[in-house]
């Protein structure tokens, strides 16, 4: 039991050397008072009393990269840099997830993965697309035999060439699916 302690002691002297002094540790606790826009929480540990603005990201302007916003209520875990700066390292509920490489953006919630603001409308369901318009080349084959034998009823002449079907191939991207 003694070496154990002696062990973790030392371990702790050396990590606490390595960081220049800075001792980390966890909390678990109730998140509230979500703000997405300061990327904020309120953590209220199950020791102890509520901590405001907790950054949702452990990185200091928390505006790029990686964001998950948890879910108001959720329970979750807290660590801390220094005895004054907190940050959420993960929770059991989230509201939204953000992720943002350069200039693109994702935005995941419940049924909706949004890129670049949505405003794109929403993406193809490609192989109904294709069935549709195949549907569409069939009518217009259709008629086209129909105003081919309408000219040969006058005495004229119409050869049809058919519209080629359409092959989803042809236009889907298939690094992007759904």
């Amino acid at each position: 039991m003694a070496e154990n302690t002696t062990l973790r002691q030392a371990i702790r002297s050396f990590i606490k050397g390595e960081l220049n002094n800075v001792e980390l540790y966890l909390k678990e606790g109730t998140i509230s008072d979500v703000n997405e826009a300061a990327k904020t929480v309120t953590f209220t540990p199950i020791d102890g009393a509520p901590i405001e603005d907790v950054l949702i990201n452990p990185t200091l302007n928390g505006t790029l990269g990686l964001n998950i916003i948890p879910k108001d209520g959720s329970t979750g875990v807290i660590g801390f840099k220094d005895e004054i700066q907190a940050f959420l390292l993960g929770c059991d509920e989230i509201e939204k997830v953000l992720l943002t490489v350069g200039n693109s953006t994702l935005e995941v919630t419940d049924g909706l993965f949004e890129f670049n603001g949505g405003s794109n409308d929403g993406m193809v369901l490609i192989t109904p697309l294709t069935v549709d318009l195949n549907a569409l080349v069939g009518e217009i084959n259709t008629e086209l035999g129909k105003i081919s034998a309408a000219i040969a009823g006058l005495g004229g002449v119409y050869t049809v060439n058919p519209v080629s079907s359409f092959n989803k191939s042809n236009y889907e991207n298939t690094e992007i699916t759904q």
